[in-house]
């Protein structure tokens, strides 16, 4: 995606029947649209594996000595394909919404939270059906 202060890398796997995508890079691209997030260095999505995973954000740490230092990254994972449209309404109205606010709150977090590697993940449940669809979980919260 290009905008006047950012853009950044995207890459999609193919994916097999029976697996899809939970969101969608137009709606990556609307949410990001009105955001100020130039620490955004990628987005990747790829297949799922083994467990819930469904989406997950990372900082890599300031004093890294490689192009990625101080940046973050969201990579998304496919889910099976009947599971498609419960998982990206529950995406499109609160999970895209936390991986987008942790990532700028990298942005101006403290340089103490800086000096290392941080991430945010979301899952899915497995007893799929309830309320509250989604897991968030991370190594720490962004401190200012």
């Amino acid at each position: 995606m290009q905008s006047d202060e950012f853009e950044y890398h995207y890459s999609k796997q193919r994916l097999p029947q029976g697996e899809s995508y939970g969101v969608k890079r137009s709606d990556i691209d609307a949410l990001l649209s009105d955001r100020s997030v130039p620490g955004l260095r990628s987005v990747y999505l790829g297949r799922g594996g083994a467990g819930n995973l469904l989406a997950s954000a990372s900082f890599v740490a300031d004093h890294m000595q490689m192009a990625a230092s101080g940046t973050t990254s969201l990579t998304f994972l496919s889910v099976p394909s009947g599971l498609k449209h419960d998982l990206r309404d529950a995406m499109m109205n609160d999970g895209l919404q936390q991986l987008v606010d942790w990532i700028e709150a990298c942005e101006h977090a403290a340089e103490t939270w800086r000096l290392q590697r941080h991430y945010l993940r979301i899952h899915y449940r497995s007893a799929y059906g309830v309320e509250g669809v989604l897991l968030v979980s991370g190594d720490d919260v962004v401190r200012g």
